[in-house]
């Protein structure tokens, strides 16, 4: 996670989702939630936090502008996943 704390601008809000989330919902199902739930933009630069049934595992989303995996794609949003 100090991908992400290093990263954050001052201002940038972060989200924790109340209750659990089914952990096996990637990049386009979280996106969804946060989409529906949040009626917020994933793509927004905030921080979404996604927490297991068991309460071990955590997914956070997050999107810096510049983030560039898998290829040339610019327009990517990072998941973190920490047991």
């Amino acid at each position: 996670m100090s991908v992400v704390a290093s990263g954050v601008s001052m201002g940038t809000r972060v989200w924790l989702a109340a209750g659990t989330t089914d952990m096996r919902k990637g990049f386009t199902g979280l996106c969804a939630l946060v989409q529906n739930a949040l009626a917020s933009n994933p793509l927004c630069g905030h921080v979404f936090v996604f927490r297991g049934r068991r309460g071990d595992l955590l997914k956070v989303l997050w999107w810096d502008g510049t983030l560039c995996h898998e290829g040339d794609f610019s327009n990517e949003v990072a998941m973190f996943q920490k047991r």
